[in-house]
């Protein structure tokens, strides 16, 4: 059984240091397994699942402001 989580953490390859971003909006459900993409400025996150049943929904994070 996986554990789920819906925190978000970014790898600041030049400070070699996570961050913890301000999140605006609605969270995204907690979630194992998903994939993303980015293009542009957005990272698209989709699939996944919380081990009672698989997440269908399709996310968007505008990474802009990171």
């Amino acid at each position: 059984m996986a554990t789920c989580f819906n925190d978000l953490l970014v790898l600041d390859t030049q400070a070699s240091e996570w961050i913890l971003p301000a999140q605006v909006g609605l969270k995204a459900s907690p979630r194992a397994g998903h994939t993303g993409a980015i293009i542009g400025d957005t990272w698209y996150i989709i699939g996944g699942g919380n081990n009672v049943k698989g997440c269908t929904d399709l996310l968007a994070a505008d990474l802009s402001q990171l």
